[in-house]
């Protein structure tokens, strides 16, 4: 069976419970996988109930026995749910071999993060974009004004956020006093226009922060040049026309695009809504193509404009996209991040800083696969719900996406809180303990893959 891919070898046993995978570049020794596969250099080893610290015992003393270093991955609680485990347990080998060389055993629940890191930046290199375009502009302007005052804003919203918008965990962390957080945080929301109530945006704005920590970049250059409309005028149509460069002249300069998704009206109701919306005063240029309009404008007129273009949108059911303030250099990736965002929109008018970390995971979906990143500790809980017929990764959802609020998320879901009290000791006797803050935050990202439209992780 050593020609027999493991994905293959899971499918046609899909009564295994249990599931490793181990890969390593050496011999099997003395262990008693239920499968083996070899690909070239590499041995990959498939074990079933496999659930345990005697299990990494056994196997992190077969690997120094041998002077291997080995990557691991699950374990899996369904044979279904393993697919893909010999590519994680390859990454969790190469990125641990890179990160911290000579080590004998590297699991994909401590380097799976990095791994998605490492490949994150090669993704959007290769794709022209930046962190920063999937950013929440505040946590930038926050920044930079800390800079400037040292108001220590991003410090202590970063601290808020990580502790689950619990003030007194927060201030200790910082070493203030609670009653100082809680002014700082009113003093944020004022200030960048931002509700700390809604939890999505709470979310964004961890993922910002996540962002910038992990893939940095040059200081970003605030453009500081008037708005020129002959400029954005030849960007924005090279961009719409997909004709390959965007011609600059003169200095970048800050703009705002609102895009307006016309790809299921008929020629005629498209060219009258254009005619609509050109209609409308603003200091605006335009160009479109067969799905959208584009409007390229000054950031202080966006949202008249936007609320004007959202009234005559709505008649036909067209959706509206805005972006955050940017570069008129980046016209051409922002107009592409616009028609991302028209896969996803559910409502007349969204904000590309309310969806920045959809738009990231459907950027790097376009370059590689998603699959190995998925949190496993995400699967085991779906798997116990297609085994089982309960919901429990709904509740997980609801109760990481409302940074572990119990009462909030049962409100969500329409459940008494002791419901979802015990919804929620099922989950960690699943996964085997209260995951951590960085896990946390895994777990919701794999969410927002899962949730990733017309993509192979949609049909798990």
């Amino acid at each position: 069976m050593e020609s027999v891919h493991p994905d293959l070898a899971l499918l046609m046993q899909p009564g295994r419970r249990d599931i490793c995978c181990l890969v390593t570049e050496g011999e099997v020794g003395s262990l008693k996988p239920f499968h083996v596969y070899r690909q070239g250099k590499l041995c990959a080893m498939l074990f079933d109930e496999a659930d345990g610290a005697d299990f990494r015992k056994r196997i992190y003393q077969e690997m120094e026995h041998l002077g291997q270093s080995a990557g691991l991955s699950g374990p899996f609680a369904l044979a279904a749910s393993a697919r893909g485990c010999m590519a994680k347990a390859r990454i969790a080998l190469e990125t641990g071999q890179r990160e911290a060389p000579g080590r004998v055993l590297y699991s994909m629940e401590q380097y799976g993060e990095k791994a998605l890191l490492t490949a994150a930046s090669e993704a959007l290199a290769a794709l022209g974009f930046v962190c920063r375009d999937f950013c929440h502009a505040a946590v930038g302007e926050m920044q930079r004004l800390d800079a400037r005052e040292d108001t220590r804003y991003a410090q202590s919203l970063r601290a808020y956020l990580s502790c689950g918008l619990n003030l007194r965990q927060a201030a200790e962390q910082l070493g203030i006093h609670r009653n100082t957080l809680a002014y700082r945080m009113q003093r944020v929301q004022k200030r960048f226009l931002l509700d700390l109530t809604d939890m999505n945006t709470c979310f964004e704005l961890l993922f910002a922060f996540w962002l910038m920590d992990n893939l940095p970049e040059a200081e970003e250059h605030v453009p500081c040049a008037p708005f020129d409309g002959m400029q954005a005028q030849a960007a924005l149509l090279c961009a719409a026309e997909r004709s390959g460069g965007v011609p600059q002249a003169g200095e970048p300069f800050e703009t705002v695009l609102i895009c307006a998704g016309t790809a299921h009206l008929t020629d005629e109701q498209r060219g009258s809504l254009a005619l609509e919306l050109c209609a409308l005063p603003g200091g605006w240029v335009c160009a479109l193509d067969d799905d959208a309009l584009f409007f390229a404008l000054e950031p202080d007129g966006a949202e008249a404009f936007c609320q004007a273009a959202s009234e005559a949108c709505a008649k036909q059911h067209v959706p509206i996209v805005i972006t955050q303030p940017f570069s008129s250099a980046r016209i051409g990736q922002k107009l592409r991040l616009c028609r991302f965002a028209f896969r996803v929109v559910s409502a007349p008018v969204t904000r590309m800083q309310d969806i920045g970390s959809t738009l990231f995971f459907m950027a790097l979906e376009r370059q590689i696969s998603l699959q190995p990143y998925l949190c496993e500790d995400v699967l085991r809980v779906m798997d116990d719900d297609a085994t089982k017929g309960t919901a429990l990764s709904r509740s997980l959802y609801a109760y990481l996406l409302d940074f572990r609020d119990m009462k909030k998320a049962a409100h969500k879901l329409g459940m008494h809180r002791n419901t979802m009290e015990y919804q929620l000791h099922k989950i960690e006797a699943l996964i085997g303990k209260e995951p951590c803050e960085k896990k946390r935050f895994m777990m919701m990202c794999t969410y927002k893959m899962l949730a990733l439209p017309d993509t192979e992780l949609c049909g798990l």
